[in-house]
């Protein structure tokens, strides 16, 4: 339906079972999330150029989840000892 690359696709979880809040992505974990997180960060490893460095996350609509992917997209990618600087730019309701 689109020619627009699908890099991941993030379940809906149980939120009431969620002990951490937004941050889903441990070191040494081999949760659902975790898992996730570590195949999107492959895919785009696999799909950016090495002189490619900017990652943007964005949405129109509030509550889809952008914080929440990026958090766990950073810390995904600083596991493999990348630098990482995620930059909030929300002015409304600043959450990072």
């Amino acid at each position: 339906l689109t020619t627009v690359p699908v890099v991941g696709d993030i379940p809906l979880t149980d939120e009431k079972n969620d002990k951490n809040g937004s941050i889903a992505v441990f070191e040494n974990k081999n949760n659902l999330m975790s898992e996730v997180f570590r195949n999107i960060r492959t895919n785009l490893q696999f799909m950016l150029n090495n002189d490619q460095k900017v990652i943007l996350v964005t949405s129109t609509v509030s509550g889809e989840g952008k914080s929440f992917v990026s958090a766990n997209l950073a810390i995904s990618l600083s596991l493999l000892g990348k630098k990482v600087v995620i930059v909030g730019l929300d002015i409304r309701k600043p959450g990072l």
